[in-house]
């Protein structure tokens, strides 16, 4: 998914691809996972993340939006994507 920032138009895209485990991979094409550098201090098994919705999902959440981004906190056992992000020192 593309998203562009009403601020200063900058983009970055975040494919939903989906999520791996020890049984296999799933929701490819769905949701987006990915990983933040944090830890869930409550239980360092799991890392804070942040989930993308892809239009199709929101549909079933029946909100009035293109994109759904939640906060969640997964096993850091779960393959999830990662994407490297800076900020604009320019």
């Amino acid at each position: 998914m593309l998203f562009i920032s009403k601020q200063n138009n900058n983009e970055i895209f975040l494919p939903c691809g989906g999520f791996s485990n020890h049984v296999g991979s799933f929701m490819i094409g769905r949701i987006g996972y990915y990983w933040t550098r944090n830890m869930d201090l409550k239980n360092l098994t799991k890392a804070v993340g942040y989930n993308v919705y892809s239009p199709e999902e929101i549909d079933s959440f029946e909100n009035d939006t293109s994109y759904l981004i939640v906060q969640s906190n997964s096993e850091r056992e779960y393959g999830h994507t990662i994407r490297a992000i800076c900020k604009n020192i320019a």
